[in-house]
């Protein structure tokens, strides 16, 4: 048996032993028999990437954090 005689057929007339043959030699069939025949490879859709993790807030400026702090300070003591 040979690819010859197999493409000369029907798809639907192909045997379980034609079948066999032709995903035996199935590399070197083009990529539209492959398809005719339903041996080509299912396209697997590429799958997006996976967000990385989340960007950490900035750290305020040391004058920033200076008078947060003074400020945070002077709260507690009108709170007493």
């Amino acid at each position: 048996m040979t690819l010859e005689e197999i493409r000369a057929n029907q798809v639907a007339d192909l045997n379980d032993e034609e079948k066999a043959f032709l995903a035996e030699h199935k590399a070197e069939l083009t990529a539209e028999e492959l398809t005719t025949y339903g041996l080509a490879e299912p396209e697997v859709p590429e799958t997006p990437e996976t967000p990385g993790e989340p960007e950490t807030p900035e750290v305020p400026e040391p004058e920033f954090q200076r008078r947060l702090k003074r400020h945070s300070l002077r709260k507690s003591k009108q709170v007493h």
